[in-house]
Formats: C-alpha cells, structure tokens, sequence
C-alpha cells in the first residue's frame, strides 16, 4: 500500500474559523490562493511568472504568518475576524510588494487588493461549498 506524504499528518485537524480542517486541505487550498494570486500579478505584468509567482509566495508567507499571529491573540469578535483579516492581509501584502518593487508603488498596492480580493471571495465560496456538501 503506497502512501501519500500527507499520510500522518492527514488527520490532524487545523481550526480556521468555524471549521475543522485537515492539513493536506489547508497545503491544496493555499497553493490554489498561491497560484491564483501570482496569474493575477503576472496578467497585471507585475514580472515574468516565475518571478510573479515567487512575489505572490513572499507576499503570501508574511500575509499568513502575520495575520494568524494577530488573529490568534485578538479575543473573540465573531463575524469581524474576516474583515479584520482581509485588511491586514491588503495591508501586509502591498507593503511587501512595495519592498520588492518601490518604483511601482500603485501597481503594487492595486494588485494587492485585486488579489486579496479574489482569494476571499475563493475563500468565502469554499466555506459556502463544503458547508454545502457537509
């Protein structure tokens, strides 16, 4: 019997909001938001597409790591936490864009919104459809 990598980490359960997920969900589903938001950087030529998918990494690493930190010590405000998260993560996000490219300040914060904005509304409809078939 072969096994996947994710094996022995598939059942640990990871809380993300209201919902219990596995950890090789959590892996797909941040590659498919790395994916997404690095085509968006490249069709907005923000670089080639290494390059762009590279930034939309960076970008995305610091916007986690920031945003969970932050998240994680706030008390419970309930339905605030999206908003709050979407706004540090615009806020994280342009800013690191503005670092890797500081003669492009309004692009980099435009596409910093364009891609949060498209990886919410994936996430949002992702919670919507696993609510759905659950």
């Amino acid at each position: 019997m072969l096994l996947s990598p994710f094996s022995s980490i598939s059942t640990q359960l990871i809380p993300i909001g209201s919902l219990l997920l596995d950890l090789r969900t959590v892996v797909i589903f941040l590659a498919f938001i790395l994916i997404t938001e690095s085509l968006i950087l490249w069709g907005f030529d923000w670089s080639s597409y290494p390059i762009s998918l590279l930034h939309a990494f960076l970008m995305n690493l610091a916007s986690v790591i920031i945003v969970f930190f932050v998240l994680f010590f706030l008390p419970d405000v309930g339905i605030f936490y999206i908003p709050i998260a979407v706004v540090l993560s615009i806020a994280i996000e342009g800013l690191v864009l503005t670092l890797l490219k500081r003669q492009e300040l309004r692009k980099a914060w435009l596409l910093a919104l364009v891609a949060n904005l498209v990886s919410t509304v994936i996430i949002i409809a992702a919670v919507y459809v696993k609510d759905f078939f659950v």
